[in-house]
């Protein structure tokens, strides 16, 4: 974490600390609730007219921390 602190900066290092040690999540259906008109990614990228992959397809990333690796789906993130 000491090279990503020098070369991206305090505030991206004590974000991504946070990230690695807490994590990160949303009740989504009780957004959804709430605010029916909430965008999905999906939504967003057709909207935009995002062209860098098939929207909709399985990206595989592997998400390191202090203490583990793990690997998931996009859609399952």
């Amino acid at each position: 974490m000491a090279e990503f602190r020098r070369t991206r900066g305090e505030e991206m290092a004590t974000m991504f600390t946070l990230f690695n040690q807490v994590g990160y999540g949303a009740d989504l259906p009780t957004l959804r609730a709430i605010y029916p008109a909430l965008t999905t990614l999906e939504q967003w990228l057709r909207r935009t007219g995002w062209q860098g992959a098939a929207v909709g397809a399985a990206t595989r990333h592997t998400y390191q921390t202090a203490s583990s690796s793990t690997t998931c789906v996009a859609r399952e993130c």
